[in-house]
């Protein structure tokens, strides 16, 4: 069977406003009805889907996809090849979870309620050695100070061949801990594997990787935050610290001396490349 192309000399092109090129040619299988067969033969000769454009200046056009019709002489069959560089004529390609390498990428926003411990010097009952109360100005801890934050959380899902007690530790042991992924600090929050297959199936396992992004906290507005009878932390909470309170224990709560400490520490370890032993995870 013969295969020619229409027009080979004026094949149409085009360029749009993102730089993105297209490009059409059309063949005729002289004498062939079935478009399969029709396909069939001009892939032969020209390629099929993924093919390249020919001549210069084609880089990155290739076949997305190819239409058929019938041919004006009733026997043959005209079959198109629509080229592009960006796909934007063939289906998404299918993602292939089981290659070497694949894994899935998804975060979500969410919230986070976050108590800020704050002391206030006010008047309160003491008794005395006497037998009576007298008000005194007292420095005194609250907690019902509570702060809605954003937070953002990014899964990672993976597949690994086997399973075995060494990956589970290897999870087991980066939970909670601090890790940096590129420019952010994210806080490992949860692993798991599910068995996908047998073994006589290739033992495959389905992994899920879990991250919390925090931003940390801002001080309190710096008019109110320490004054003579409030204090608010002077400090940021930093990303993954909690504030904590306690007493001045060189100054005694009676005394304008003695504000309550404000801060924050660290609650969680570091283990900034610890990521990378997580089993299955993609190299990022």
């Amino acid at each position: 069977m013969a295969v020619i192309e229409l027009n080979n000399d004026a094949r149409p092109t085009g360029i749009d406003y993102r730089n993105k090129k297209t490009a059409f040619r059309t063949f005729v299988a002289i004498g062939v009805k079935d478009p399969d067969a029709a396909k069939a033969a001009v892939a032969q000769e020209h390629g099929g889907i993924n093919a390249p454009y020919p001549g210069i200046g084609a880089t990155n056009l290739i076949v997305d996809s190819v239409e058929t019709s019938a041919y004006s002489d009733g026997v043959s069959t005209k079959v198109t090849y629509n080229y592009s560089s960006d796909r934007r004529f063939g289906s998404p390609a299918k993602i292939n979870k089981d290659a070497i390498g694949y894994y899935g990428f998804r975060g979500y926003a969410t919230s986070e309620v976050v108590t800020v411990p704050y002391a206030v010097r006010e008047k309160i009952s003491l008794a005395t050695g006497a037998g009576f109360e007298v008000d005194q100005d007292v420095w005194t801890l609250k907690d019902d100070k509570k702060i809605t934050e954003p937070r953002a959380r990014f899964v990672i899902n993976s597949m690994v061949y086997g399973w075995d007690v060494g990956k589970s530790f290897a999870v087991l042991s980066q939970m909670k801990k601090v890790h940096k992924i590129g420019q952010m600090k994210l806080l490992f929050e949860s692993g798991n594997w599910d068995r996908r297959t047998d073994v006589s199936e290739g033992d495959q396992y389905d992994v899920t990787y879990e991250w919390l992004y925090d931003p940390g906290t801002q001080p309190v507005d710096e008019s109110t935050y320490d004054t003579a009878r409030l204090v608010f932390p002077r400090v940021d909470r930093q990303p993954f610290w909690e504030y904590v309170a306690y007493l001045d224990p060189f100054n005694k709560p009676t005394t304008p001396q003695g504000k309550p400490i404000i801060t924050s520490i660290p609650i969680f370890k570091e283990d900034l490349l610890g990521w990378k032993n997580l089993p299955g995870m993609p190299n990022l």
